[in-house]
């Protein structure tokens, strides 16, 4: 956006580097406030509310940095690009890492083609009955099987929880419906299964034992084979647990 033509190589890496770290700050808290406030967490609200805040949230400090700063050299701005112009890349930009996010999500165990070693059926977990005492029996029946964690995602995802994977600051929940995602620790959401039976398997994976239907092992590695979602990586440290559920 022309400093390349106005500045030095040093004085770009300087520029650069502070409006691409603020970048990352305001595209954080814009897609913090986004997915767990609005609670707007599909591409075509949540992510194009996401660039356009991002946008104007960059745009107009980087556009007034410009316009006050005047470079003895030149005799004017940093760049030759204008609010709308900045306005506009941040966009573009921004709506692509969106866009990546939402719709080519890092699986867990990406890109292992393993047949299986064994496939051992696990019995569901028995629901517990809904008290007769209380009026509405379908809500009740809901928030006695819905976990804390599967709550927070939309309606069309609040199924069976399947598993949990970190995936940067956030964490994947897959349920039998698809994955969603919400910004906060593995452990804290671990907390929030509520009565669902199941264990951390690998620092960066939980999994629900009655959604595992298979084991699969790769170059010596054991993944998990789930009912809904991709494969899920077993520790070294975590085996001894499929050892105890008979799995392996």
């Amino acid at each position: 956006m022309g400093s390349y033509e106005n500045c030095t190589f040093d004085h770009r890496l300087w520029l650069w580097g502070m409006w691409i770290g603020l970048f990352a700050v305001i595209g954080t808290g814009v897609r913090s406030f986004v997915h767990n406030v609005l609670r707007l967490r599909d591409f075509h609200r949540g992510g194009l509310l996401t660039a356009v805040l991002v946008a104007c949230g960059v745009g107009f400090p980087v556009n007034a940095m410009n316009l006050l700063a005047v470079l003895p050299d030149v005799g004017g701005p940093y760049l030759n690009a204008d609010l709308p112009e900045i306005a506009a890349m941040v966009f573009v930009f921004s709506l692509a890492i969106v866009a990546h996010h939402h719709f080519w999500p890092v699986p867990a165990g990406a890109g292992v083609q393993a047949g299986p070693i064994r496939v051992k059926p696990v019995p569901p977990t028995p629901v517990s009955a809904v008290p007769e005492a209380l009026v509405e029996p379908q809500v009740v029946a809901e928030v006695a099987t819905l976990p804390r964690i599967v709550a927070r995602l939309e309606d069309g995802l609040r199924g069976p929880l399947v598993a949990l994977s970190v995936r940067d600051h956030y964490v994947d929940v897959q349920t039998t419906l698809g994955r969603g995602t919400v910004l906060m620790r593995l452990g804290d959401a671990v907390e929030e299964v509520g009565p669902v039976p199941g264990a951390q398997v690998h620092r960066s994976h939980w999994v629900a034992w009655d959604q595992v239907i298979g084991v699969e092992r790769e170059q010596g590695r054991l993944f998990l084979r789930m009912a809904a979602g991709p494969n899920i990586p077993v520790s070294r440290n975590n085996r001894d647990r499929l050892v105890e559920r008979g799995l392996i």
